[in-house]
C-alpha cells in the first residue's frame, strides 16, 4: 500500500482521497496481576478501537461541504488501489468524523486534515 490508500465514502460515493495517513488500532487492558505473579504484571484485553488521522490536498469543493459537518458517520476504505474508488483488497470500517481542519495561505495549496474514530470493527475487503 502507499500513502494514498484511504478513501472516504459517503452514501457509496468517494468524496475524499488522502495524502498521508496514520492508522492506530488499540485495545484497553485490564490488569489481572496478583501477589502470586511476583514481579510481573499480567493483563487481559477489554474493548478494542481504531482511529484514523489523515491529511489531504483540497482539489475540489465537491464533497468538502459534507466533510465540514463534523460528527457524521462515514465508511472508510483503506485499500490497495491508491486513489481509485475501486478497491480490490484492504480494510473497510465505519467511523465518526471527530474533527476537520482546513488550512489555506496566499499562493499555497489548500490542505486539510481529518480525525476519524472507528465505531465497530475493521473488516477485510476483497472484490
Amino acid at each position: 500500500m502507499t500513502g494514498k490508500n484511504i478513501i472516504v465514502y459517503w452514501n457509496n460515493t468517494a468524496i475524499a482521497a488522502t495524502k498521508t495517513n496514520d492508522i492506530k488500532v488499540s485495545a484497553d487492558l485490564i490488569p489481572i496481576s496478583t501477589p502470586l505473579t511476583a514481579d510481573w504484571k499480567e493483563y487481559i484485553t477489554d474493548d478494542k478501537g481504531w482511529t484514523v488521522r489523515t491529511n489531504f490536498l483540497v482539489t475540489s469543493v465537491s464533497g468538502l461541504e459534507e466533510l465540514l459537518k463534523g460528527g457524521n458517520t462515514y465508511t472508510l476504505t483503506i485499500g490497495s488501489n491508491g486513489q481509485t474508488a475501486s478497491v480490490k483488497q484492504g480494510l473497510t470500517g465505519t467511523a465518526i468524523l471527530a474533527d476537520v481542519q482546513i488550512t489555506a495561505s496566499t499562493e499555497n495549496l489548500v490542505t486539510g486534515s481529518f480525525s476519524f474514530k472507528g465505531t465497530g470493527p475493521l473488516s477485510q475487503t476483497q472484490t
